[in-house]
């Protein structure tokens, strides 16, 4: 640890500054100024020394995200890897702060469960578990996991447009889409429904893998064998 410390006066003063925005920060969140005092040493020791100023103005922006996830913190992170993580974690909240509000303005609290009438809430086709996301919450954890915008699309989920669900396989997430049924979207915001005999009354919409990926040819098969058998079910019951 005594070769983090830095070499100039002036690094050293901006070193000992940050370690004691670090330790205020653990002290407010975890009781606790050691939480991870080592790691912060070493690294903001090693960022300093590593460029031309020595600025650590973020140490207490990464000590926030450090004390919230001090059980998974990865050690082995650089000082500025650290930052973009805690960066993305706050963009994160903010994101989680706007969805909640928007499910607010449609009085729908953020775990209130959207009607999705008669479909699963859970379907197991060919390995892959289709899990119908009825919630806002389930639908921004699906977002944050699969980083896409799916989220985005709530306001069509309340009203009834479209429905999405979280493809997994072995307990992980692999892909998401969006159906709905068939019909036409009216200038007055009503949904005319086509009737069964016209087509099928579920289509997929869209299909997503991590990041907006394209999906295998395998989850794409189980897809539409789920979709199919909505269709089958919908025209028995009819």
């Amino acid at each position: 640890m005594a070769q983090a410390i830095p070499t100039s006066i002036r690094k050293q003063h901006n070193w000992l500054r940050a370690l004691g925005e670090w330790s205020d920060a653990m002290c407010r969140r975890e009781q606790s100024a050691k939480a991870l005092l080592d790691w912060a040493v070493c690294a903001m020791g090693n960022h300093t020394g590593s460029t031309a100023d020595g600025t650590l103005d973020q140490a207490s922006t990464i000590a926030d995200y450090a004390a919230f996830h001090i059980r998974s913190f990865n050690r082995r992170w650089s000082y500025q890897r650290a930052f973009r993580a805690a960066l993305e974690w706050h963009e994160e909240l903010a994101r989680a702060s706007n969805e909640k509000a928007y499910f607010l303005t449609h009085k729908m609290g953020w775990d209130d469960v959207i009607d999705y009438g008669g479909l699963p809430g859970s379907v197991t086709i060919e390995g892959y578990e289709m899990v119908a996301l009825q919630t806002g919450a389930a639908l921004h954890a699906e977002g944050v996991d699969m980083h896409h915008c799916v989220a985005s699309y709530a306001g069509n989920v309340i009203r009834g447009f479209s429905r999405i669900f979280s493809v997994r396989k072995d307990g992980q997430r692999v892909a998401t889409f969006e159906i709905s049924k068939s019909g036409f979207l009216l200038a007055s915001g009503e949904f005319l429904q086509l009737p069964a005999s016209k087509g099928p009354l579920y289509k997929l919409v869209q299909l997503k893998g991590p990041y907006n990926a394209e999906v295998s040819n395998e989850i794409e098969k189980a897809i539409h064998a789920f979709i199919s058998g909505l269709n089958e079910t919908s025209r028995a019951v009819g």
